[in-house]
């Protein structure tokens, strides 16, 4: 007894699609329940006949989202054999193949009338490192995917192909059946799974501290979602565009070159910074001549030239060049810790 009661309620059991959780970057099966009699919390178990069938994961007044029973026992049971490698996670953007014009512009026979459309790879994921941009994907593990990108499920009748690559784990291959430059091919895909922290911006960061980099008053921070939540509700057309970009259209593309995005967020207003308080929000590009990939190579980037008497800041969008005086930086610095009760102006996480 933990001082609560046990309520009930019903729903109807409407459909089952592949869909984004409020908490992921991954499109998952879903079942959708219509005209609830109460609302939902997430974490509420429902039942058929008895037998629980999923979790709340999202409700609305007219719908509520469960997580599968199913893929809550299989996760259980893989987390049960570590090392955990995860379930699969798309790595491409596919659009519906329904324009006859486009498919005879793919040279496509008229005898192949199914098949989904690949418009961009990201840099992670499944597929990621077989597929391209202008790939049509007809099957994946023999099963054949319509123009909207569904195949028909034994129990659930049509849903989105994601749901197969989901289902996999980490590391096992596929067999993706695909037209490329006029002609059919087989390709072994290898199912990777996405960490959130492996992201150019990343989803979500759980069980971690945030990075950042005090200099001279000068806030840096790498650009995350929940940075962007900060906005407040309905963030996405309130965060500045420039960021909002990174995270819409290059969330899922780190590489060797930028593996974060490192922002100039803030300046803690002392003397030394005069001029620039009014400063925030911009994209580092580079720190002291050194393009900047993330916010450890920062650190590096502070004794690139231990001639100059300068650290100099460069930022996107033509926005203003920082120079930071390197004399006045030690008191600078202790002066930002006793004003602003900083007690460590740098963390970098070590992993």
């Amino acid at each position: 007894d933990f001082g609560g009661d046990i309520t009930k309620a019903r729903a109807n059991l409407d459909r089952a699609e592949v869909r984004y959780s409020p908490v992921s970057f991954v499109k998952t099966l879903q079942y959708v329940l219509t005209n609830p009699s109460r609302s939902t919390g997430a974490g509420e178990v429902y039942c058929l006949d008895d037998e629980p069938i999923g979790m709340a994961c999202w409700s609305s007044d007219a719908e509520v989202g469960l997580i599968p029973a199913e893929s809550i026992n299989r996760f259980l049971r893989n987390a049960q054999n570590p090392p955990y490698r995860g379930f699969g996670a798309v790595g491409f953007e596919t659009s519906n193949l329904l324009d006859p014009a486009v498919r005879n512009y793919l040279k496509m026979p008229d005898e192949i009338r199914h098949g989904v459309y690949v418009t961009s790879v990201y840099t992670m994921g499944t597929g990621s490192s077989e597929l391209v941009s202008g790939d049509v994907i007809l099957s994946i593990n023999s099963h054949l995917l319509n123009p909207y990108g569904r195949y028909r499920h034994e129990r659930y009748d049509r849903i989105g192909f994601e749901h197969l690559i989901a289902q996999a784990q980490a590391g096992e291959t596929m067999t993706f059946r695909i037209f490329r430059n006029g002609k059919e091919e087989s390709v072994d895909v290898k199912v990777r799974n996405i960490k959130a922290e492996d992201m150019l911006v990343p989803y979500y960061l759980y069980d971690k501290r945030p990075e950042y980099l005090v200099i001279g008053g000068f806030v840096f921070q790498t650009l995350t979602r929940d940075y962007m939540t900060m906005w407040g509700e309905g963030w996405q057309g309130r965060v500045p565009p420039h960021l909002y970009q990174y995270y819409r259209e290059h969330a899922f593309r780190p590489t060797e070159q930028r593996s974060d995005i490192v922002l100039l967020s803030y300046v803690l207003p002392t003397e030394a910074n005069l001029g620039y308080h009014q400063l925030g929000r911009l994209v580092v590009k580079s720190f002291n001549g050194i393009k900047i990939r993330s916010l450890d190579q920062m650190v590096e980037a502070m004794s690139n030239t231990p001639q100059s008497p300068f650290h100099v800041v460069e930022f996107e969008l033509e926005s203003p060049t920082v120079v930071i005086p390197k004399a006045s930086l030690p008191m600078t610095n202790q002066l930002v810790r006793e004003l602003y009760g900083i007690s460590e102006l740098a963390y970098i996480d070590p992993n």
